[in-house]
């Protein structure tokens, strides 16, 4: 009796931490660690708007002559706000046949518990060869990762993984449809250009989840390891039965 009272008291102990523990599991997942960044791009019909998110760990790096303190909730506004902002700037590059696009409008903010957030907003000019470049991953240690996704409407039309001595990712994106007032369908190649969007996403997801691989894994292993030690500690203990079951 007494190793059934144990168990049915340690699985109802047990019941009510595991909710709390996935949900700081997924907060921490969905952080970024100090060696990755995410960058999304939106091409709208008349503007371009660039979304980059980094752990506020190696953002200093970003900043000449950074304080010596980390960036916290506490001194974001006094400390780094205007730093941030006039570097800035310098940290993307967005390009159209080869010329330079100046961004309209900068924003940053804090993400999430532990990220930072840059908003670029760019008028977008008529369309060719696209060009983006993430001039700040110089700026990182060795082994930095910025995952990067192009959206176009609906659809994501590419992704890479960039570093160091491979910045910049390009693409044709061919005639505007700000040029034409005539579309012509194409159903035999509509059912190839949606197979290769499918890859696209599914080559982005997976680019996305190895960018998180080594990290996720760490944590997940630590939350393992604690419910273990729980289970374990409360079956020994077992100082009340569960409430009775209505």
């Amino acid at each position: 009796m007494g190793l059934k009272f144990n168990a049915q008291t340690m699985l109802f102990r047990i019941r009510r931490i595991i909710p709390l523990a996935f949900v700081a599991l997924t907060l921490v997942a969905r952080a970024h660690d100090a060696s990755q960044s995410s960058t999304n791009i939106w091409l709208r019909p008349d503007q371009i708007e660039v979304e980059l998110i980094m752990s506020r760990v190696p953002s200093r790096a970003l900043v000449d002559n950074a304080p010596p303190v980390p960036v916290t909730d506490a001194n974001f506004e006094s400390t780094y706000y205007e730093l941030f902002q006039k570097s800035a700037p310098t940290l993307v590059e967005i390009s159209m046949d080869g010329h330079k696009i100046e961004p309209s409008s900068i924003k940053v903010e804090l993400y999430e518990e532990t990220d930072l957030r840059f908003d670029f907003l760019f008028l977008r000019p008529p369309d060719g060869k696209f060009s983006f470049t993430a001039h700040f991953i110089k700026r990182m240690e060795d082994g930095y990762i910025n995952t990067l996704g192009v959206n176009e409407g609906l659809h994501m039309i590419g992704m890479d993984n960039q570093t160091a001595d491979r910045p910049t990712w390009d693409m044709d994106l061919g005639a505007s449809s700000r040029k034409t007032k005539t579309t012509t369908i194409q159903p035999a190649s509509a059912t190839a250009t949606s197979d290769k969007e499918d890859t696209v996403i599914t080559d982005y997801a997976v680019a996305e989840v190895r960018g998180h691989n080594l990290f996720f894994k760490g944590v997940l292993l630590c939350v393992i390891i604690i419910l273990l030690s729980l289970g374990v500690a409360l079956w020994r203990k077992g100082d009340g039965p569960p409430p009775p079951s209505k």
